[in-house]
C-alpha cells in the first residue's frame, strides 16, 4: 500500500541529512513538495530532504531544474542543484556535473535581484565547478563587498591553480568580510609556501580580530604537518594584542609538534 501524505511528511522531516539516496524516495519527496494541500512545513521538509541528500538522481537533478523559474522553490532549486553538480562529479557523471555547472553559470549572468545572485553564488559554491571561474572574476573585485564575498567563497571547492592566487590577493582586500571568505577558501587548499606566507601576515598584521583568529586557526591545523609553522604561532602567542588570540596561541603550542 502507498504511504499516506501525511505518513510520508512526517518521514521527510525525520530524514537524516544524505538519507533520501534512492530514486523513488527522491521521487516521493518531490511529489510532497509539489502538492499545495500540505503545510508550507512539510513542503519545505520535503524540499530540504531531497537536496541533502548525498546520492542524488539524474531525474531529480531534470525535476530541480524544472524549479528555477518558481519563486517557491527557486532558492532550493539552485542550492540543490550546485551540491548535485558536485555530487556526480564525484560519481564520474561527468556530463551531468558540466550540464548543470553551465546551467547555473547562465542563470549567474542572466539574474537581475542580488537576491537572486546571491542564490546562484551559493550553488556555485556548493558545486566546485571549475567553468565558474570566468564568470566569477567580474564580482571579485565589485564595489559591492557583498558581491566580493559572494565570488570569492564560490570558488571554494573548485580545484583551480587560480584559486590559490585568487585566495592570496583576496587576504590583502579592504573589506574584513572578503578577507574571512579568502581564508575559508585557503582552508580547503594545500598549504603552499605562498599562501602560508599570506596567512602568516594575515595572523601577524591584519587589524581585523577575526581575520587574525581565523589565520591562527588555519596555521594550527597546517602546523600538524609543518612544525616549522610553530615559529609564526609564537609570535602570535608573545604580542598578538587580542588576548583570546594569545592563549588560543599558547594553547596551541602546548600540544605536542
Amino acid at each position: 500500500m502507498r504511504p499516506s501524505p501525511g505518513r510520508l511528511c512526517r518521514g521527510a522531516r525525520t530524514v537524516p541529512r544524505g538519507a533520501a539516496g534512492t530514486e523513488p524516495t527522491q521521487q516521493a519527496l518531490l511529489e510532497l513538495m509539489r502538492d499545495s494541500k500540505l503545510s508550507d512545513e512539510d513542503r519545505n521538509a520535503a524540499g530540504l530532504a531531497l537536496i541533502r541528500n548525498k546520492h542524488p538522481a539524474v531525474s531529480s537533478a531534470h525535476a530541480l531544474e524544472g524549479m528555477l523559474d518558481d519563486a517557491r522553490w527557486a532558492q532550493y532549486a539552485v542550492l540543490g542543484l550546485g551540491t548535485f553538480a558536485r555530487l556526480f562529479g564525484e560519481a564520474r557523471l561527468v556530463e551531468e556535473r558540466e550540464r548543470i555547472g553551465k546551467l547555473l553559470v547562465a542563470r549567474l549572468a542572466a539574474v537581475r535581484s542580488a537576491t537572486d545572485r546571491s542564490d546562484v553564488f551559493s550553488g556555485l559554491s556548493n558545486s566546485g565547478y571549475a567553468g565558474m571561474l570566468p564568470a566569477v572574476r567580474p564580482y571579485l573585485d565589485d564595489a559591492d563587498e557583498t558581491n566580493r564575498v559572494a565570488a570569492v567563497e564560490a570558488i571554494r571547492l573548485v580545484h583551480d591553480p587560480e584559486v590559490e592566487r585568487i585566495a592570496i590577493r583576496k587576504l590583502s582586500d579592504d573589506a574584513g568580510a572578503v578577507r574571512m571568505a579568502a581564508l575559508l577558501v585557503a582552508g580547503n587548499l594545500e598549504p603552499t609556501p605562498p599562501l602560508v606566507q599570506a596567512v602568516s601576515k594575515s595572523v601577524l598584521h591584519d587589524q581585523n580580530s577575526d581575520v587574525r583568529q581565523q589565520s591562527l586557526r588555519l596555521l594550527v591545523t597546517w602546523s600538524e604537518h609543518a612544525p616549522e609553522l610553530r615559529a609564526t604561532i609564537k609570535k602570535v602567542a608573545e604580542s598578538n594584542s587580542s588576548e583570546p588570540i594569545r592563549g588560543a596561541a599558547q594553547l596551541a603550542l602546548r600540544a605536542p609538534p
